[in-house]
This record gives C-alpha cells, sequence and structure tokens, in this order.
C-alpha cells in the first residue's frame, strides 16, 4: 500500500514595512488557492523582526507550495511572496 506523507517546510517571514494600523495578519500558500492559513494571529512585530528572531518562524509552509500570502487580519490587505 502506498502511503504519502507530507513534509511542512520551515522558513522565516520577514516583511520590512508595515503600516501602522494593521496590527495582526494570517499567512496562507497557493498550495490551496489560498483559503486556510497555516499560521494565524501571526502580530506585527513578530513579521517585522521587533522581538529579535529574524521575523516570524515556521515550519508549517506547505510542502510544494510556491507562494505564502500574508493578509491583515483586520483589513484584508495583504502580501504574496514567492517561496
Amino acid at each position: 500500500m502506498f502511503q504519502s506523507h507530507s513534509v511542512d517546510m520551515t522558513g522565516l517571514i520577514q516583511i520590512n514595512t508595515i503600516g501602522g494600523d494593521l496590527h495582526l495578519f494570517n499567512i496562507y500558500s497557493d498550495i490551496n488557492n489560498f483559503t486556510a492559513p497555516f499560521a494565524t494571529n501571526v502580530t506585527r512585530d513578530e513579521l517585522l523582526d521587533k522581538t529579535g528572531k529574524g521575523g516570524y518562524a515556521t515550519d508549517q509552509i506547505p510542502d510544494l507550495a510556491t507562494i505564502i500570502r500574508v493578509m491583515a487580519i483586520d483589513e484584508g490587505i495583504f502580501l504574496d511572496i514567492n517561496v
């Protein structure tokens, strides 16, 4: 019997500039047409690296994803990033 195992990728997501009125973000991938986030409630400070960790670290980027979308929860504004 064939078993398929999905292996998620690890990545560090950092954005250099985010508008001051944007605070929480969900992160999606193109693997499911940006319909279900793989990370939720990511803070502005995490993405801007104000936490000193180099950005938002995740090991949940779906395997075979080629684009991730960082979308502001409060405004629906998004940024697509090639993986």
